[in-house]
């Protein structure tokens, strides 16, 4: 495994209009300092970053995923108790007054039409 640190710092030259040897200068871009420093790690070394660098990394995503599917299945989970609470406490839910079933063959009529205002909340 490699890594390098490189640094250059740069002078715009341009012409200099009050200064007579100045003013042929073609302007353009001219490195003054320039650094690299690298180094190299034995492959034992890079397998022991691996593992104490990303590992971890890897197993927190993974932690993330897990977090998420149990919040997901604790929401799913708690809609269907509540609904079940409702169905066993004999609550149709709020549109149960606004329907009826009139002759018992699940055929659904209106009781409220168009001009008919909602009945007050419960």
């Amino acid at each position: 495994m490699n890594a390098h640190k490189r640094l250059q710092i740069n002078f715009h030259a341009e012409p200099v209009p009050f200064v007579m040897s100045a003013t042929k200068i073609t302007p353009a871009v001219v490195p003054v300092f320039w650094a690299d420093e690298g180094a190299r790690i034995t492959p034992q070394l890079a397998s022991q970053f691996r593992s104490e660098v990303y590992k971890p990394l890897h197993l927190a995503y993974i932690g993330r995923i897990c977090v998420l599917c149990l919040g997901s299945l604790l929401v799913v989970l708690a809609v269907g108790l509540y609904a079940r609470k409702r169905r066993r406490a004999g609550q149709k839910g709020p549109a149960a007054d606004l329907v009826k079933d009139t002759n018992g063959r699940g055929e659904m009529q209106y009781l409220l039409d168009s001009s008919d205002e909602f009945p007050p909340a419960k």
